[in-house]
């Protein structure tokens, strides 16, 4: 598996981001974290992030990200609606 770490500045509600050529995917999973004064540590936005280790490991374990969206809503709605 191939990873990018990427940062960007939203417009208008929308982020850019150049995929590399060496990418053979056509398809890729987005994970936004917002960076604020709180959590940047860098002005030059080259700060470590791994503080977020642990919390994205224990969601991958969680095992909801092996669900597609339809049947995360489906038991969100089973359960609360």
């Amino acid at each position: 598996m191939e990873a990018v770490k990427e940062w960007g500045v939203v417009k208008n509600g929308k982020i850019e981001v150049d995929v590399p050529n060496l990418m053979e995917s056509q398809k890729v999973e987005i994970i936004i974290i917002p960076i604020d004064d709180k959590t940047s540590k860098s002005e030059e936005w080259n700060q470590d992030l791994s503080y977020w280790e642990q919390p994205i490991e224990e969601a991958l374990r969680s095992g909801m990200s092996d669900k597609t969206h339809e049947k995360v809503f489906e038991e969100l709605a089973k359960k609360y609606a």
